[in-house]
């Protein structure tokens, strides 16, 4: 489509180290392809390259709190599911399994109306069919173990509501599970993720929710811990001063 076209000229492509022995040509610093070949632009764009490849934000890694994320959809004319994955997800390109195609992953298909989790037989309708344009809002709630996703600010209510708090049992004893958004393309699909590195365009409807976005869980440079530790003595300092401000007495 026009649409794919347009954004693929500041595409780079990225192939999984899992699927090829070749160097990835660039790294998004926002996005990772996860399987198959996804091409990365500079602000948030994947284009899918193989059959169906996923590309994810795996240093998120979400383990508690509530957080949001929004994907613009720059092709209707093809598969795309978005969602969220976790630590354990793996997908498989070749036989065209990707986010919600497993028990680790939990995805939004707007091109066919269903929500997925499991595979084959883990499937209902949901939603509505998004078309070229649509920001889809995804919604992550670890307090209460709830998937949900919005269509244009419009919510679409919960679509899971058993995804795992806490160690994960039966797999990597001790561990605990980390989530992180990701989403699966059709070839010559495209997307653009925002996980909060630019201005979102829904989220003043959730933040009431108290719903943060997954760019507040990038890890922080020495730079930014020193500012975030200076603001943080500034506000306490000035909290002092206001606690021990003179009270004037009229006389």
């Amino acid at each position: 489509s026009t649409t794919s076209s347009s954004t693929s000229s500041s595409i780079s492509s990225s192939t999984s180290s899992s699927t090829s022995s070749s160097s990835i040509h660039h790294v998004d610093p926002v996005l990772t392809c996860l399987r198959g070949s996804i091409g990365v632009g500079g602000t948030g764009e994947a284009l899918g390259e193989s059959n169906f490849g996923s590309v994810g934000v795996p240093w998120s890694r979400l383990t508690s709190g509530k957080w949001y994320y929004e994907v613009e959809i720059l092709t209707d004319d093809g598969v795309v599911q978005v969602g969220f994955a976790d630590s354990f997800f793996l997908g498989d390109d070749t036989n065209g399994d990707g986010v919600g195609d497993d028990a680790h992953s939990w995805c939004y298909d707007g091109a066919r109306g269903k929500a997925w989790h499991g595979g084959e037989h883990g499937h209902r309708d949901y939603g509505a069919q998004w078309k070229t344009g649509d920001v889809v809002g995804c919604l992550l709630d670890l307090s209460s173990g709830l998937v949900s996703f919005a269509l244009n600010g419009k919510s679409l209510g919960v679509a899971f509501d058993s995804v795992a708090t806490g160690k994960k049992r039966g797999v990597g004893v001790g561990r605990k599970v980390a989530y992180y958004p990701a989403c699966s393309l059709e070839l010559n699909q495209s997307v653009r993720m925002n996980v909060g590195q630019r201005p979102f365009k829904f989220l003043q409807a959730t933040e009431e929710d108290g719903f943060k976005p997954v760019w507040d869980s990038r890890p922080k440079s020495d730079d930014e811990e020193g500012e975030e530790e200076e603001e943080s003595e500034l506000e306490e300092e000035e909290a002092a001063e206001e606690e021990v401000a003179p009270v004037k007495v009229a006389g």
